[in-house]
């Protein structure tokens, strides 16, 4: 057993990549795969690990850094998200992933500046025992600092017009770094109505520094959000994923 990090510069590391990635998800289809290793991993320099037996790929995660907002928007801190999580069928009940995950960690906490990580899962039990706990969305307004104090507003979906959705499109270009998915104003109106309201944070001179969009529904899903602190505490009042 080798645990190593991989390099997605390397054409065999991609090919190894995507075969395991096939195995593990094989409801994705081969381009949706090729985009997603092109435009979502190398093109943000996410920190791939994998643990090889001998010349195979047997297990997988991906760590992509980002900047995450936190303690109702006021403070933004390095993170990462860990993604494709996956372990060949193979090799599976053998503590492969446990590993690859313990690995990854240790060297986020020696090599990086990344103070926080953050993923969604549908098996929150596993991540609970490496030190991982679940957060929901927002309750309520009262969890927001006064606009006047803090200059964070809320937006509800209805009173949203062109120009509020030009200027959450022009913060979105700035903040979101997956480089995957089509920025445009039709998108932008796409998350406005699935949402049930805009989080803004507004700076003195009116320009959109960051914002979010909550959805009360998503801690019912089967998929739960988690996150860990390894350098640091900070408080997660709702999702804070920026993409």
């Amino acid at each position: 057993m080798t645990v190593k990090l991989i390099d997605l510069k390397n054409a065999k590391s991609v090919s190894d990549f995507s075969a395991l990635w096939i195995i593990c998800f094989p409801e994705d289809d081969v381009k949706y795969i090729k985009d997603y290793i092109n435009r979502r991993l190398i093109y943000n320099n996410a920190m791939c690990f994998g643990i090889y037996e001998g010349d195979l790929l047997v297990s997988m995660l991906s760590i992509i850094p980002e900047q995450t907002y936190c303690d109702n928007m006021t403070r933004q801190v390095n993170s990462g998200f860990i993604v494709g999580v996956g372990t060949h069928t193979a090799y599976r009940g053998k503590g492969y992933s446990r590993r690859l995950m313990e690995y990854a960690i240790q060297y986020i906490e020696q090599q990086t500046d990344i103070c926080v990580l953050q993923l969604s899962t549908e098996i929150p039990e596993f991540y609970v025992k490496m030190g991982f706990s679940s957060y929901s969305q927002q309750n309520g307004n009262d969890q927001i600092i006064s606009t006047d104090d803090t200059g964070v507003i809320i937006v509800k979906p209805e009173a949203v017009t062109y120009e509020i959705a030009q200027k959450l499109l022009s913060c979105y270009e700035r903040t979101a770094k997956d480089g995957y998915f089509k920025k445009c104003i039709g998108k932008i109106m796409e998350m406005v109505y699935y949402c049930d309201e805009i989080i803004i944070k507004v700076s003195d001179d009116g320009k959109y520094e960051a914002c979010r969009f909550v959805d009360y529904s998503f801690e019912n899903m089967s998929t739960v959000q988690m996150m860990r602190n390894i350098k640091g505490e900070y408080i997660f009042t709702g999702n804070p994923e920026n993409y």
